[in-house]
């Protein structure tokens, strides 16, 4: 009996642990502010504590001081050995004043790091009044033109050129082959 439960769980295991070739894989990376604050000494200037982060106490503070939020920016042939087929980013924003020129930018750039492929969200359709948090995603197919280009980089952040600031918390870059 013990041997028929042993073989059983075993089965179950390797079942389980076998990979599904019908999947495809994602690799994602996450930012939610506070870590960049816990794993750094010198903390960015842009980055305040608030009770009123989307999660957390810290987010990031765009404004025309400091006009870019946390950057993502990689190496595509570091991210994966596989084909990276889609890209989706997201981040939770907020504006005290609707007056803010929030954009999410997806910026690729060649081996020599110059931009040759610049995708700009403009984000100001989407928010729904002063201080209120919203979800702002963008899905971009990497097929398209040389983005595929295991020796290019991409970056990812938000930017405002305001006065009025842009909060920025919980980005999420996320890569699907």
């Amino acid at each position: 009996m013990k041997n028929s439960i042993k073989l059983i769980s075993m089965l179950a295991l390797i079942t389980a642990c076998s990979p599904d070739e019908n999947v495809s894989s994602a690799l994602i990376y996450k930012n939610n502010m506070d870590g960049v604050h816990a794993w750094t000494e010198k903390h960015p200037a842009n980055f305040i504590r608030t009770e009123t982060a989307y999660s957390g106490l810290y987010v990031c503070k765009v404004n025309n001081e400091s006009p870019y939020s946390t950057t993502f920016y990689m190496k595509l042939g570091d991210i994966s050995s596989k084909t990276i087929k889609i890209l989706k980013v997201s981040g939770w924003i907020q504006v005290p004043d609707m007056n803010a020129q929030a954009t999410l930018v997806v910026d690729f750039l060649d081996q020599n790091k110059q931009s040759f492929d610049y995708i700009a969200k403009n984000c100001r359709d989407e928010l729904k009044g002063t201080n209120k948090w919203v979800k702002i995603t963008n899905e971009i197919n990497l097929s398209t033109g040389k983005r595929i280009n295991p020796e290019n980089f991409v970056k990812v952040y938000f930017t405002n050129n305001a006065q009025q600031p842009l909060l920025v918390d919980d980005m999420i870059v996320e890569f699907e082959d």
